[in-house]
């Protein structure tokens, strides 16, 4: 079974968001567990640019009703989904699993690869390497 954790932030960012933080969990679990093109939530997947350990992966797009949209139309077509929506996570291997970290709604998520947001991604990749070293859950 996948070992999934979630960082306090993005529980509390979550929880004011009026978005479940269990069921992020389980819908991460499952695309981790299975084939992860045969999950509606989560799209195309990468290490953040520059990145050894944080990746990231494209989620539905919430806020943006073309871009809802289209990600429907490329599920339905089986070609790749993206959006401007991601969730940051990092792979603690089968001694930690997963932290799942931030996740920036659309639209925006794209701007995080900015030079304004350096320190930003500098803070998430510090807190993918804490974990993936230490298992340490911020």
């Amino acid at each position: 079974m996948v070992k999934v954790a979630i960082t306090n932030a993005l529980r509390g960012q979550m929880q004011a968001w009026g978005l479940d933080p269990a069921e992020l969990i389980e819908d991460f679990t499952t695309w981790k567990s299975g084939p992860e093109d045969d999950h509606f939530t989560f799209g195309s997947n990468a290490l953040g640019r520059g990145s050894k350990l944080l990746h990231h992966v494209h989620m539905v797009p919430l806020f943006v009703p073309e871009a809802y949209d289209q990600w429907l139309v490329n599920w339905e077509n089986y070609r790749p989904r993206t959006s401007d929506r991601y969730l940051f996570y990092v792979d603690g291997g089968l001694a930690y699993g997963y932290l799942l970290i931030a996740i920036i709604n659309d639209p925006g998520a794209h701007a995080v690869w900015q030079p304004q947001y350096a320190q930003y991604r500098k803070d998430l990749e510090s807190i993918a390497d804490d974990f993936f070293h230490f298992g340490i859950i911020p």
